[in-house]
C-alpha cells in the first residue's frame, strides 16, 4: 500500500484475491490498514472477520482470515502499510513472524522511498523541460499578439487540447477575448464583442478567483460560459480554465476545450499553473511594453504636434500634421475636422485625411443629425456602427466610403466650441478607455492649433509693437544720457555702431547682436547714480570721488537687472571698464574671464573717446588712437579684437 495525501490505495498484491484488491482505497481512518497507518505500529490479527476495524474487499467478505500488518517509513513519515493474511485462522501469525514483516517492512521502506524520489525526481525534471521548452518558445515572440499565439499553442500541444482561447483583462476590468487556436495551429482573431463582465461566468470566476477550474461538461456546469461562447463550444465537452497571474493579480483567462472527458492528476496541475504563471508573467512584460512603446509614440506625436502648433505657419499645415497622427495613434482608417463659424452654429469642413476629399464637403447645421446635436450640447459622441438604420447621420457621402465605426471629441476653447474632431474605421472597432483618453488628448492639442493660430495675428502684432516700444525706450534712455553728458553728445551712437560692426565681424548670431546694441546704448546708464558734482567736475577727482565714479557700473547692473528682457544685455553695462591684465573695475575680471561683448565694446568706446573732443584736451589723430589700440593690445584689450577692429578700420 502507499499513502496519498488523504488515502491509501493498492499498489502490488499477490494471492487469491489479488484482483479484488488492486487499486482498492482507503480513507486514512479507514479498515485495519488506515489504523496502522494512522498510528505507525505494526500489529498482528488473529482473525480479520471479528475486527471491528476491518472493511471487508469486495469479493473475500467471508473468507476469515489472519493477518499481521507493518507501516512503511521514512524517517518520521509513513509511505504505506505491507500486509500479510492467511486463510488458516487457526494458526495465527506468531510475534517472530511479526518482527520478520517489521524488517522486512524496514527493507522496503528504503526501497519504496528511493523509487518514489525518483519518481518524484523524473515528474519534476519533466516539468522542468516544458517550462524551459515554453520559456524558449515565449522568449522567441517579438511582440504581444505574438506572444498570445505561442501561449495558446504551447498549452494546446501539451494538453492535448483541441481548442484555446484567451482572455486579457482591459483598463475598464472587463475580460477581452484576444483570440481563439484549434490543435493544427490556425489562429483567429475574435469578434469585438466576445467580452465579459468581472465576477461574470466562468472566465469572470476563474479571473477573480485566480484558480485553475475542470469543466467536466460545459452544458451542465454550474460556472456557466457566456452565450457568445456557446457558439465556439458546440464541439467541445471538457474543459480547463488557467487564471494568468503576474505580480500576485490576474490578469488573463486561459480556457482549454476537449471534445471528451479530460482527467487531470496533481502533478499535471502543478505543471499547469507553474506554465500559465510563466505565461502570465511573459504576456504581462510584452503588453507593458508595448503600452511604454505606444506611450513613447504619443510622446512623440504631440511633441510633433506641439512643435508646428510653435511653428505655426497656416492652419492647413499644423492639421495636416495632426490628422496624421491622429490615423496612426488612434488606428483609424480617417479623420476630418469641422470648424465652428464665426457667427453662426455652422461647422465647416476644414481638413480630412484618408478618404476623398468631396466626401468631406458638406457643413453641418446644429440639430441636423446626431453628430451636431452631440458637438453643441460639447459631448463626445462614440457609435459602434455607423450604418445602423437607426442612427440619424446627414452626410451620405460619408457612408459610401464605407465606414462603419465613428468617434468624435469636441474641440472646446474654455467653454466655447471651435469645432469637431472625428475619427472613422471601416472596421467594427472598440473604443476603450485608453483609446477615448488619447482621442481626448489629440482633441486638445487641435483646439490649442486653431485657438492659436486665430489668434497668431494679433500676438505677432502685440509682439512688434511691443518690441517697438522696447527699443524706443532704449534709444530714449540712451538719446537723455547723452543729453545729461553734453562733453559725450553723440558718442553713444557711434561705440554701438563700432561695436556692432566687431561682432558681425566675428560671425556672432543676430540674436546676440540685439543684446548688445542694447548694452551698448546703456553702457553708461549707472552714471545716472553719480552725482552731478562729481560726474561734471572741472578738474580731477580725489581718490574718494574716484571710488564713487567706478561705482557706475554696479548701479548699472541694480537698475537694469530686475528688467528681464534686459538681463542678456547687461554685459556691457556692467562689465566695459574691465580690462584684459586684471587692472579694471568694478570686479577686476581678467581676460576671457571679461564677457566677450564687453570685450568688444571696450575697444570701441576708447578708440571714439581718444579721437573725440574733450574741454580737457584735443582729439586725437585717427594713427593715433589706433597706435594707442596696439600699444595696449595684451594690457588693457583683447588682442585678438584690437586685431580685428584694425582691420576693419583699414577696410573703412
Amino acid at each position: 500500500m502507499e499513502e496519498d495525501s488523504a488515502s491509501l490505495r493498492c499498489v502490488a498484491v499477490s494471492g487469491e484475491a489479488a484482483e479484488a484488491l488492486l487499486h482498492f482505497r482507503l480513507a486514512l481512518n479507514q479498515g485495519v490498514t488506515g489504523s496502522v497507518a494512522l498510528s505507525g505500529r505494526a500489529e498482528i490479527v488473529p482473525d480479520m472477520t471479528r475486527d471491528p476495524r476491518a472493511i471487508p474487499v469486495p469479493g473475500t467478505e467471508d473468507s476469515p482470515e489472519a493477518a499481521m500488518f507493518a507501516p512503511l517509513k521514512s524517517a518520521e513519515r509513513i509511505l504505506g502499510v505491507i500486509s500479510v493474511h492467511r486463510q488458516d485462522v487457526e494458526h495465527a501469525f506468531s510475534p517472530s513472524d511479526l518482527e520478520f514483516l517489521q524488517a522486512f517492512a524496514a527493507m522496503a521502506s528504503s526501497a519504496v522511498q528511493n523509487a518514489l524520489l525518483f519518481e518524484e525526481l523524473k515528474q519534476r525534471l519533466y516539468e522542468l523541460e516544458r517550462l524551459h521548452e515554453t520559456s524558449e518558445q515565449l522568449s522567441k515572440a517579438v511582440n504581444l499578439e505574438e506572444m498570445k499565439q505561442v501561449v495558446l499553442r504551447s498549452m494546446i500541444q501539451l494538453t492535448g487540447a483541441e481548442m484555446g482561447i484567451l482572455y486579457l483583462r482591459s483598463i475598464e476590468g472587463e475580460w477581452v477575448a484576444q483570440g481563439w487556436e484549434n490543435a493544427q495551429g490556425e489562429w483567429q482573431a475574435p469578434p469585438v464583442s466576445l467580452r465579459c463582465r468581472a465576477g461574470e461566468g466562468l472566465t469572470g470566476w476563474v479571473g477573480e478567483r485566480g484558480e485553475m477550474h475542470i469543466t467536466q461538461d460545459w452544458r451542465t456546469d454550474p460556472l456557466q460560459v457566456s452565450p457568445q461562447e456557446k457558439t465556439f463550444l458546440e464541439a467541445y465537452h471538457s474543459g480547463i480554465s488557467l487564471p494568468l497571474r503576474s505580480g500576485g493579480e490576474t490578469i488573463g483567462v486561459l480556457h482549454l476545450w476537449f471534445s471528451g472527458r479530460r482527467e487531470i492528476e496533481k502533478s499535471e496541475e502543478r505543471l499547469l499553473m507553474a506554465l500559465a504563471d510563466m505565461a502570465g508573467n511573459a504576456v504581462q512584460r510584452a503588453r507593458l511594453w508595448e503600452e511604454t512603446l505606444q506611450r513613447i509614440q504619443q510622446l512623440e506625436a504631440i511633441a510633433e504636434i506641439d512643435r508646428a502648433i510653435l511653428n505655426i505657419e497656416s492652419l492647413d499645415l499644423v492639421l495636416d500634421v495632426l490628422l496624421r497622427r491622429v490615423i496612426t495613434q488612434l488606428k483609424a482608417s480617417a479623420a476630418g475636422i469641422l470648424l465652428l463659424s464665426e457667427g453662426n452654429n455652422l461647422l465647416q469642413p476644414a481638413r480630412c485625411s484618408g478618404m476623398a476629399p468631396g466626401s468631406y464637403s458638406a457643413p453641418l447645421w446644429a440639430g441636423e443629425d446626431v453628430v451636431s446635436k452631440a458637438a453643441f450640447e460639447q459631448r463626445p459622441l462614440y457609435l459602434p456602427d455607423l450604418q445602423s438604420p437607426t442612427i440619424r447621420f446627414a452626410r451620405p457621402a460619408l457612408l459610401k466610403e464605407g465606414f462603419r465605426s465613428y468617434a468624435m471629441m469636441p474641440l472646446r476653447s474654455g467653454s466655447s466650441l471651435l469645432g469637431v474632431l472625428e475619427v472613422f474605421h471601416r472596421a467594427e472597432f472598440s473604443f476603450d478607455a485608453e483609446w477615448k483618453r488619447l482621442l481626448e488628448m489629440l482633441a486638445q492639442q487641435t483646439a490649442i492649433a486653431v485657438e492659436k493660430t486665430r489668434a497668431i495675428e494679433n500676438l505677432r502684432k502685440a509682439h512688434m509693437e511691443l518690441s517697438l516700444a522696447y527699443e524706443e525706450t532704449i534709444e530714449g534712455w540712451s538719446r537723455a544720457l547723452d543729453l545729461r553728458d553734453q562733453e559725450t553728445e553723440g558718442h553713444t551712437q557711434r561705440v554701438t555702431e563700432l561695436t556692432l560692426r566687431l561682432a558681425r565681424a566675428m560671425n556672432l548670431p543676430p540674436e546676440q547682436l540685439v543684446h548688445i546694441r542694447r548694452g551698448a546704448l546703456l553702457h553708461d546708464i549707472g552714471k545716472m547714480g553719480v552725482p552731478d558734482a562729481i560726474l561734471f567736475k572741472k578738474g580731477p577727482l580725489t581718490e574718494e570721488e574716484w571710488e564713487i565714479m567706478r561705482q557706475h557700473p554696479v548701479y548699472a547692473y541694480e537698475m537694469l537687472s530686475p528688467i528681464r528682457y534686459l538681463q542678456p544685455a547687461l554685459e556691457i553695462p556692467y562689465c566695459h571698464h574691465e580690462r584684459w591684465d586684471g587692472s579694471g573695475y568694478p570686479r577686476g575680471l581678467k581676460g576671457e574671464e571679461i564677457p566677450l561683448a564687453a570685450r568688444l565694446f571696450a575697444v570701441a568706446d576708447v578708440y571714439d573717446a581718444l579721437t573725440s573732443h574733450r574741454p580737457y584736451r584735443p582729439a586725437w589723430t585717427q594713427e593715433e588712437a589706433l597706435e594707442y589700440l596696439r600699444q595696449q593690445a595684451g594690457k588693457l584689450f583683447d588682442p585678438r579684437v584690437v586685431e580685428l577692429f584694425l582691420k576693419i578700420v583699414r577696410e573703412r
